[in-house]
């Protein structure tokens, strides 16, 4: 049975004419760059047969060179019962289209988002191709509110509401960005030019040095190299005092010169300016997907297992989903308290485009200050690579690297943490202040505790006794 978005391209009534003046290649289906869409992948070949018309002997050759892995192994077996072009459509979607292509479409358009290097004219119109494929009669107001929601929210803030089709929120939001552009090169350039200029007296010439005249002889030399002063210097001590009497003397009503003598003032108190002791980042927040639920979480890497609250299990779990139970033990604080998850449960978690198949174990939402928190099972299996210094992430063999995002923590419960300030009175931190956190890590191994009679314990204490094997039995009560 042909799929109904199938559409056969109509046959032309005069012979076709091939267009040389476009340089095509044959769309490739199978290599590790392409599209695994089967539709976008038959709509790529009917855009370049309408181009350059082609038999169905030449298009059905065409495709041993164009089809790869085990697209290519299946067109091995295929193309003997296959004899034309409308044969291979319907046999390639018998193939690979998805029975549940259509969710896949609808969890595609949830979980699409703009990219941080994504500009908003490419995210738009790529948007609104999705949306097309999943479904051809959706309207173009609802695109609109759909690519509101998925963009970036300093754009978001300034395009709802002044927009009404996807041409309007691409042209609109392309300036948008290019304003935001030009104004950070302008705050670029004026925090350059406001720095301060060395100002200098006299003549204003920086290259030219002021002539030194010695106050001893009056020559064009510094006072520290001049004769008078080493000859005074090779003299008798009481020369030396009478020379340094002198110059003391003489000094008060001398020429103003540079000197090369510096005294120091005392009696001045000099206020140290301490600088602040730099911040760091109490978490390390990014943006998730699971299912249907977008959110935060923070990246924990004293945590082993990744770990969600009940109360998003709850939203995002399908009807008749229960959780497998959990038999690793308590999960332990970093203060010594315990916590024992309610389940396990596998989902996908979706980071920047990126997909992760994973275990997770769900707790009270009471346990969690955040919805969601990736411990080292995730980092492990993503390849997440953290840079806390510049607050920022990447993932392995990539460049592009993603900005954390700030915490906005809740605490469960009455609505903040309760503390004691220096005179005993309570106070209240906010329930959206920055909180410092305390990781999960896996239980200790403790062994389960037996009760031990007298006699256990001077059999341990004989096979612990630093002595010969031969003389440990002597020391038991039998042989006494």
């Amino acid at each position: 049975m042909r799929p109904p978005f199938l559409v056969t391209p109509p046959q032309p009534v005069a012979p076709p004419v091939k267009t040389d003046h476009l340089r095509l290649s044959f769309p490739t289906f199978g290599k590790p760059h392409d599209d695994s869409d089967p539709v976008l992948y038959l709509s790529k070949c009917h855009d370049f047969i309408a181009i350059h018309p082609l038999s169905d002997a030449d298009i059905l050759a065409t495709f041993r060179s164009v089809l790869h892995g085990t697209a290519r192994d299946w067109w091995e077996i295929a193309r003997a019962t296959v004899t034309s072009w409308e044969d291979f459509q319907t046999a390639f979607l018998s193939a690979f289209l998805s029975e549940d292509y259509e969710e896949e479409l609808a969890d595609r358009v949830r979980t699409r988002r703009q990219g941080a290097a994504e500009p908003i004219r490419d995210f738009a119109f790529s948007y609104r191709a999705l949306c097309k494929r999943w479904r051809p009669a959706m309207a173009d107001h609802e695109i609109v509110k759909l690519i509101l929601k998925n963009a970036k929210p300093h754009l978001t803030s300034q395009l709802r509401g002044h927009v009404a089709t996807v041409d309007e929120l691409a042209r609109l939001g392309h300036q948008l960005e290019k304003d935001l552009e030009q104004q950070l090169e302008y705050e670029k350039r004026h925090a350059g030019s406001s720095q301060p200029k060395t100002m200098y007296k006299g003549s204003g010439k920086a290259s030219e040095k002021a002539s030194v005249v010695c106050w001893r002889c009056n020559g064009h030399h510094a006072p520290g190299s001049c004769p008078q002063y080493q000859s005074g210097c090779q003299s008798t001590p009481k020369q030396a005092r009478q020379a340094s009497q002198t110059q003391a003397s003489g000094s008060q009503g001398g020429k103003n010169t540079f000197s090369t003598v510096t005294t120091r003032k005392k009696g001045k108190h000099v206020k140290k300016i301490e600088t602040p002791p730099p911040t760091f980042p109490k978490q390390l927040v990014v943006p998730i997907t699971i299912r249907s639920w977008f959110g935060k979480a923070i990246v924990d890497t004293g945590a082993t297992f990744t770990l969600i609250q009940e109360d998003v299990w709850k939203d995002l779990k399908a009807s008749g989903e229960e959780l497998k139970p959990w038999l690793s033990g308590p999960l332990y604080l970093a203060n010594g308290e315990t916590e024992t998850p309610l389940g396990l449960v596998e989902l996908k978690l979706t980071l920047q485009e990126h997909i992760f198949n994973l275990p997770v174990a769900v707790l009270t939402s009471n346990a969690l200050a955040y919805p969601v928190v990736l411990g080292l099972d995730f980092l492990f299996l993503s390849g997440l690579q953290v840079n806390v210094t510049d607050l920022q992430y990447r993932f392995q063999a990539e460049t592009t690297a993603y900005p954390f995002q700030p915490s906005d923590a809740v605490v469960h419960g009455d609505g903040g943490l309760q503390s004691t300030s220096s005179a005993g009175q309570p106070l209240t931190t906010p329930p959206m202040s920055s909180l410092g956190l305390l990781s999960s890590v896996p239980p200790p191994f403790v062994p389960c505790p037996v009760k031990l009679t007298p006699a256990d314990y001077v059999h341990l204490a004989v096979q612990n006794c630093h002595l010969r094997e031969e003389d440990k039995p002597l020391l038991h009560p039998q042989h006494r």
